[in-house]
């Protein structure tokens, strides 16, 4: 349902600002593959964690922990030229 909520609501803004749909998109699509990444990234280190062993809360804090540190890591990765702008900002 919110897929199809934010397909709606972002026509209309669209049309409000006077902005392209590729504008919108071209602007997600470093936290869409970050965040797609990560899911990934965190699927698959359940696979070596013996599952059935492990109590559901020693699950929960091993896999967010892997899915915080990858998430960190791409979007650092991904904004290496936005990070060298604030370090020249800074500078000045």
């Amino acid at each position: 349902v919110f897929p199809l909520v934010f397909c709606l609501n972002l026509s209309r803004v669209v049309k409000i600002l006077e902005i392209k749909f590729l504008d919108v998109f071209q602007a997600m699509k470093i936290p869409f593959g970050t965040s797609l990444i990560m899911y990934v990234g965190v699927y698959l280190a359940k696979i070596p964690l013996p599952i059935e062993k492990l109590h559901i809360i020693y699950k929960m804090l091993i896999l967010t922990g892997c899915g915080v540190v990858i998430y960190c890591l791409m979007t650092f990765l991904m904004n290496i030229r936005g990070l060298k702008e604030v370090r020249e900002l800074i500078k000045v």
